[in-house]
């Protein structure tokens, strides 16, 4: 709010006694607050298998490869893959590139759609987020 009154969008008319807004603002702050819930709701709906990859991905990064999660997951590329087509169908992750050529699914990117998905499968667990931490460290020390 103060951002608001330091942009002039929110203000007190001293002369009437009452706070005036800019109707835009307030308009968009409510849907972003719907937008937020919305989320929340959606990733409370996957399955506890599909967030625990969510987190892996999220440990990895805002974007991440389906064969490095399924590595660092301990599945197999499949597996990983048709978790993730879960939290696809909830607007949790994106395929980056949908070009992959049909018989090479395991080539596929994931992003999060949204910063705000990421920080709730990176709050999944927070022991896991430990373990998953130091499987990607081994991972790329191997490399």
């Amino acid at each position: 709010m103060e951002d608001w009154i330091l942009e002039k969008k929110l203000a007190f008319d001293d002369r009437n006694r009452q706070w005036t807004w800019d109707e835009d603002v307030v308009r968009s702050a409510h849907d972003a607050e719907a937008d937020l819930q919305r989320m929340n709701e959606n990733y409370a709906k996957l399955p506890e298998d599909s967030k625990a990859l969510l987190e892996m991905g999220a440990v990895i990064g805002s974007s991440f490869e389906l064969l490095l999660l399924a590595e660092a997951s301990g599945c197999l590329p499949e597996e990983a893959r048709v978790r993730l087509r879960v939290a696809e169908a909830e607007g949790i992750v994106g395929c980056e590139d949908q070009t992959t050529q049909p018989g090479n699914a395991q080539d596929r990117s994931y992003v999060f759609l949204h910063d705000h998905l990421r920080r709730l499968a990176y709050a999944y667990d927070a022991e896991l987020v430990c373990r998953c931490k130091e499987l990607i460290e081994q991972h790329v020390c191997l490399d």
